[in-house]
């Protein structure tokens, strides 16, 4: 598990390049919520907003404090056994969220995981296949641009075991023609939760969400600050 954690450190650090590439910092208060449904469906309801509190340069370009996105997705989970699960989801997202130039995105996604235990550590491998339909302004038409994503994480318990260690780090990779890059996007957190009872838990961490963002395939590297409440509650 050593040469996991430093794998996904080491992808993590080698997201810090210098050139064209710009550098941006902000807020990432997140919503999680899960349970159960029945002894073979689970639930999960996931939200967060990411937002710029100061207006920041980077390269000489300016971004204006904003809240630059807004997302929701609510998740069905079929538990097949206690390693696999399949899941399927709407989701929504809205970018510029508050200021006239915002970005309507729908999405559907279906997802694979396979998690295992290795004694106290916890290994998640998620594939993911997004259908986003975006709005474009300029046309006035909707883009359709699919997606895969690949997701590799662990998290382990710490001290009296209340206070854990997550990472992960995910992979996007374009699908659709015309694509400025096939690997396009990279999310890397690292961070602390603490279990506060048995149905709420605290993580705070650092997030990063790398994007290339001009046919140069320069990248726009945002560094969070990642506030997460997780709650689960079980319907059955």
């Amino acid at each position: 598990m050593k040469k996991t954690a430093f794998l996904l450190l080491g992808i993590m650090y080698s997201m810090f390049a210098i050139g064209q590439d710009h550098h941006i910092a902000g807020v990432f208060p997140t919503y999680n919520q899960n349970g159960k449904i029945s002894s073979k469906f689970d639930y999960s309801i996931y939200t967060f907003l990411a937002i710029y509190p100061l207006e920041q340069r980077s390269e000489g370009f300016i971004y204006p404090a904003k809240t630059n996105a807004f997302y929701i997705e609510l998740d069905a989970i079929y538990k097949l056994t206690e390693q696999w699960t399949f899941a399927g989801s709407y989701t929504y997202e809205r970018a510029n969220t508050f200021r006239k130039d915002y970005r309507n995105e729908n999405r559907i996604w279906v997802q694979a995981q396979h998690q295992k235990k290795f004694e106290k550590v916890h290994l998640k491998n998620r594939f993911r296949y997004d259908l986003r339909f975006i709005q474009n302004r300029t046309t006035k038409n909707t883009d359709f641009n699919p997606r895969l994503r690949y997701l590799l994480g662990f998290d382990f318990p710490l001290n009296s075991g209340s206070t854990y260690l997550s990472c992960y780090n995910e992979f996007f990779f374009d699908t659709f023609q015309n694509r400025v890059s096939t690997y396009t996007e990279n999310w890397a957190y690292a961070g602390f939760g603490f279990e506060l009872n048995p149905t709420t838990k605290l993580e705070t961490g650092a997030l990063i969400i790398s994007w290339i963002r001009n046919e140069q395939k320069n990248w726009l590297h945002q560094y969070f600050l990642q506030l997460t409440l997780v709650k689960t509650i079980d319907f059955k």
